[in-house]
């Protein structure tokens, strides 16, 4: 009961302000020399608030209660709150009995000066102690350059837990007299006891954020920023590993799921390669059509959630030229391509031609050669091609050096010859032509070279 009771305090608390504030004002009407018709409205004003002032003290006494909020600062506000009801008491006692003196001029100005203390302290409360500053110096989330590097609390967990946890657990404002504003106060939990816990289905912090919405316990509350499926995934991740210190990530070994949410953290977004997704929207493929397609044992996929391009990829073992001219049929929407040690001829290089969508291709150990390859001019929005072990020559590449879309060549095992890729750097000044079959130099600090007396004098001082 004194919890329901205590709610209804914040909509209370502005009434006795609101009442307030014009009886100050008709207070200062009334010193003009035409001001005494304001005198009349005043004890009534006087009154209301005096009303409201008490039933705000007694809501705003229920709701201290629970022990949400930092003490100190409550009780400030709790005390400012309860003098200024008996300032208005006063006040209203003074006016209704026409006392005229300085003493009601000073209880005037008290009650002014006690208004705003007690209305500065209660948005202090609600806001945080920087509500009213200019500075904007909040919370700053850190920058993470190398994800590897970056510290698993403080870089990825506690601003997770800034944005979607301290309005209600932090040094200001503790819910069940919780703190999620430290790895200390986490560890030590609230008066419901610890809410962290290795075994994740015991950790009442996880269990609360994976709650239904609707849930009443579930946190953080409705109407409350929430928190991604990702987010939540970091978590529990971080849940689940040693708590009692901050390490970085490389030294957590993150399982592949998480290192996959984490990779997408970094702010150096200038090294990410541009996704290989057209531009623009395409109109769904006729499910009819893309029966025939599956039942002709082609693989067809969409390349993203939501997506109307598709990821073609072909099998050798069943793939035959009549099926092109079903490719034919849903080629605007054809974005990757692989025909992987496929029979390449004029007709089939001029088919691929006509996917103009196509962003990536792979012709690997298909018979592709300098002579079919030229038809590939047409593919304006390739961005990958792979012609790894394929017949092609650096004079096949120069047959395509039209395509100024492309970001990377694959010609590993191919008969280019690597030499002669100078010569094509004005073609490919934007695209890299990786040659694969990296050499590795081998350092000093990686081997240690012994000779047989070196060998025998380590056996003898190992007693062997």
């Amino acid at each position: 009961m004194n919890q329901l009771i205590g709610q209804f305090h914040p909509a209370i608390v502005h009434l006795p302000i609101g009442i307030l504030c014009i009886a100050l004002v008709l207070k200062l009407c009334s010193l003009r020399k035409d001001g005494a018709k304001f005198l009349s409205v005043i004890p009534t004003l006087l009154g209301s608030a005096l009303i409201c002032c008490i039933a705000a003290a007694i809501s705003g006494y229920l709701l201290s209660l629970n022990g949400s909020y930092e003490s100190e600062l409550t009780n400030n506000h709790m005390w400012s709150g309860f003098a200024l009801t008996l300032v208005c008491a006063l006040l209203y006692f003074l006016t209704i009995t026409n006392y005229k003196n300085n003493f009601q001029s000073i209880a005037w100005v008290t009650s002014a000066i006690l208004l705003i203390i007690t209305g500065h302290l209660g948005g202090t409360i609600t806001h945080g102690e920087d509500y009213l500053s200019f500075s904007f110096t909040n919370y700053q989330k850190p920058i993470i350059k190398h994800v590897d590097s970056a510290l698993v609390y403080h870089d990825i967990i506690e601003p997770i837990l800034a944005d979607k946890c301290w309005s209600c657990h932090s040094s200001i404002k503790q819910k069940g007299t919780l703190r999620l504003d430290g790895l200390d106060h986490i560890l030590k939990g609230g008066k419901h006891g610890d809410i962290i816990n290795a075994l994740i289905d015991q950790s009442k912090l996880y269990h609360r954020l994976t709650l239904p919405k609707s849930a009443d316990e579930h946190m953080p509350p409705s109407g409350k920023p929430q928190p991604t499926q990702e987010e939540i995934k970091l978590i529990a991740w971080w849940i689940q590993s040693d708590l009692t210190k901050d390490r970085a990530v490389y030294q957590s070994n993150p399982p592949f799921e998480i290192k996959s949410i984490l990779s997408e953290m970094t702010d150096d977004i200038k090294t990410k390669p541009p996704p290989l997704i057209p531009s623009g929207n395409i109109s769904p493929i006729d499910p009819l059509i893309l029966a025939s397609i599956n039942k002709a044992n082609i693989i067809a996929i969409p390349i993203a959630q939501n997506s109307n391009f598709l990821q073609v990829i072909l099998r050798t073992s069943s793939f035959n030229s009549s099926h092109w001219t079903l490719l034919k049929s849903i080629r605007k929407n054809i974005a990757w391509l692989s025909a992987r040690g496929i029979k390449i001829n004029d007709t089939v290089t001029n088919t691929i031609a006509s996917f103009d969508h196509l962003v990536k291709l792979d012709l690997s150990q298909s018979t592709i050669n300098d002579t079919t390859i030229g038809s590939l001019n047409a593919l304006t929005m390739l961005q990958s091609l792979n012609l790894n072990s394929t017949s092609v020559t650096e004079k096949g590449l120069n047959a395509i050096g039209n395509l100024k879309s492309l970001k990377s060549i694959y010609t590993y095992k191919s008969n280019v010859n690597h030499d002669a890729l100078k010569e094509l750097n004005h073609l490919f000044s934007n695209c890299i032509i990786d040659t694969g079959n990296y050499i590795v130099p081998t350092f000093t600090s990686d081997t240690t070279a012994y000779t047989y007396k070196q060998l025998a004098i380590d056996k003898k001082d190992k007693g062997q």
